[in-house]
């Protein structure tokens, strides 16, 4: 077999050693060859080989050079880009800075190569380590470049107000900057101060939509997508609010500022060209070839949802295909890859729209529009005529190019159609490939002891979602639990974001008052452990507006009741949706004065607890029947 067939055999299993393997050998055949030096860089860069990933790419640039003409490559910048963006994701900041560097001799006007050097610099000095690294870093930013990466350094570490103050200041001192404007128009916090928070920050947002839109068309600016918005809009969806027309703004200006030199998307994207006319023209359904595309091909909640969906869908559908970007190895990829093809994405934006341009696919199903950056940007463009998106983030995008919202109806309340950009297709049934966890043996408490002054017996209330989730009406609800109940105690789990749950403790301690003592951080752990500890709570508690999906699943399945306060859209109605499917009624609320009079009832009532955990068992093989949302979206997608 020729060289290059065996190279790709192994890089489509993802046999990165062997694949370097390969390309050594071709090396040695054709040693003034600069392919293979190329091709060998990539494999070991997937497998790891950082070091001889550099040293081989170095040696197909010399190559490269040698060749006449050959001085000025796309090829050379996207070797040298790809390079550069894996080891800064490994943290190798060193090697990073260097592939960086060869970048920008290749092309000095690379705005994603020229802000990750320096980032690699600021990195690499040790400053991520600090206890205070806003006092280690310049007051005074010299230039746009200095003031991004200043703000950005504040604004991941979640100083959030510093990240804002370093690039008002530079805008105020320095003149107008599109891209600080927008770093700062689009920043939003994990964890809302207040509920007032919520409104100022989407009126500095649309404050700044309407500005830009005054820009006449000669002075369009274009902006790198990857450093205007770096993270997409994810956090809009946990404000509690209607988010269908400030997406559909923030589409509009990324599509003007951001993708508009993808002239394609433009054409498609117009109104002549409805998505029922473009899927007429598709080609017959035995021939349909149809892509599904997401970052989380991996041991992610997305996989929880979606995995054995996938899987079926690589069985029944005639061309299917798999997108993803490059992660290791893990169980569910694997068993994905030996269903269907499967094809990893560079890092970089124009490559990875490039590579998919290429699949030729009539439909793109997408898996959670708004948690990944490089999704989201490449959802602006038209890659397919027929663009879908699965409820992975449940939310709308506002992005033109995706035409069809794929969701379970048991979630949806009766005026959904209304909340989405997307025609909205909803499936009956839970559209869910969800497995059950197994259920944990009985342990001791796994709660921590009472502390001195707070008596001996305690009423347990966990609350057991990501703390972005928690809104400041959240607060509330806490509030009339913890002054109805002088025994109760609450829970969270920290997050992984240490400032995430200092924020939330800030908003508690102020909120709550004294009752605040009464709030405890319970550390993350394995599954099992999770699980046994919804087991012994008095009461699991949901949030409002954005309610339990992932941890719904696991508690229902194992007879854990959870009391909910059905919400307006459709991120609110998740735990109410599994509720209605498995006709139990008992634990969702319609106020918040009921979801803490449902708290407490269930908190001090244990045979209570008892029946409904009994008719949660009989009914949880309900939660994980997906065959008739198989047979569905089959159906969608090939008629």
């Amino acid at each position: 077999m020729p060289l290059v067939q065996t190279y790709k055999k192994f890089v489509g299993s993802r046999q990165w050693d062997a694949a370097a393997s390969i390309a050594e050998k071709g090396m040695q055949a054709f040693p003034a060859n600069h392919m293979w030096p190329m091709l060998c860089s990539q494999a070991l860069v997937h497998a790891g080989h950082y070091e001889d990933a550099l040293c081989r790419a170095e040696a197909a640039e010399k190559l490269f050079r040698a060749s006449p003409g050959n001085h000025a490559s796309q090829e050379m910048t996207d070797m040298w880009l790809s390079l550069g963006l894996a080891t800064f994701l490994a943290q190798e900041y060193e090697l990073a800075a260097l592939a960086f560097a060869k970048t920008l001799g290749y092309d000095p006007n690379n705005g994603q190569a020229r802000h990750n050097l320096l980032l690699c610099f600021v990195y690499d000095a040790g400053l991520r380590e600090k206890q205070s690294p806003e006092s280690s870093l310049p007051e005074d930013p010299a230039n746009e470049d200095e003031a991004y990466i200043l703000g950005t350094l504040l604004h991941d570490r979640g100083l959030f107000s510093a990240s804002r103050e370093v690039w008002k200041n530079y805008l105020a001192q320095k003149g107008p900057s599109l891209l600080l404007e927008a770093r700062l128009a689009f920043q939003l916090p994990s964890i809302l101060a207040d509920a007032g928070e919520a409104c100022r920050i989407r009126t500095a947002m649309n404050d700044f939509l309407d500005k830009s839109a005054l820009l006449p068309s000669g002075a369009l600016t274009r902006l790198d997508p990857m450093l205007a918005m770096p993270t997409p809009p994810f956090h809009l969806a946990f404000h509690g609010k209607d988010d269908l027309d400030l997406l559909s703004r923030l589409a509009g200006f990324a599509q003007r500022h951001m993708h508009a030199h993808n002239a394609s998307a433009d054409n498609e994207n117009s109104a002549e060209t409805s998505a029922w006319s473009r899927m007429a023209a598709l080609r017959p359904p035995k021939n349909r070839r149809i892509g599904f595309i997401s970052r989380y091909m991996t041991n992610h909640t997305i996989m929880s949802y979606f995995f054995r969906i996938l899987l079926e869908m690589g069985h029944r559908l005639p061309h299917c295909v798999f997108i993803e970007f490059l992660q290791a190895d893990n169980a569910f990829r694997a068993d994905l890859a030996r269903t269907c093809p499967m094809v990893t994405l560079p890092h970089e934006l124009d490559a990875a729209r490039k590579a998919v341009e290429k699949l030729d696919l009539d439909i793109l199903v997408y898996l959670d529009l708004g948690m990944d950056p490089l999704t989201w940007h490449l959802a602006h463009s038209r890659l397919a005529p027929v663009q879908c998106t699965l409820y992975g983030h449940p939310a709308t995008t506002g992005i033109p190019g995706i035409d069809f919202f794929l969701s379970p109806a048991s979630m949806e309340p009766e005026n959904a159609a209304s909340h989405y950009s997307e025609t909205l297709v909803a499936f009956s049934g839970l559209f869910s490939g969800f497995m059950p966890s197994p259920i944990p043996k009985p342990r001791g408490s796994l709660f921590p002891p009472a502390q001195v002054g707070q008596g001996l017996a305690h009423t347990e209330y966990v609350c057991a979602q990501s703390l972005f989730k928690v809104h400041p009406d959240m607060d509330e609800m806490l509030r009339h639990v913890l002054d109805n109940d002088s025994t109760a105690r609450v829970h969270f789990f920290v997050s992984a974001n240490a400032h995430e749950t200092a924020a939330l403790q800030n908003r508690l301690d102020k909120n709550l008052g004294q009752a605040s003592a009464r709030v405890n951080w319970l550390p993350q752990c394995s599954e099992e452990n999770f699980i046994a500890i919804l087991q012994q709570a008095d009461a699991v508690l949901d949030t409002p507006h954005f309610s339990g999906g992932s941890t719904s699943y696991k508690a229902l399945g194992a007879g854990v009741p959870v009391i909910t306060l059905e919400g307006e859209f459709m991120r609110g109605r998740q735990t109410a949706g599994l509720y209605r499917h498995i006709g139990v009624d008992a634990c969702t609320a319609s106020s918040i004065q009921e979801w803490g009079d449902l708290a407490l009832n269930l908190a001090h009532s244990p045979g209570k607890r008892a029946d409904l955990r009994k008719d949660l068992l009989e009914r949880r093989s309900g939660l994980f029947a997906m065959e008739d949302a198989i047979d569905q979206m089959t159906a969608f997608l090939l008629r």
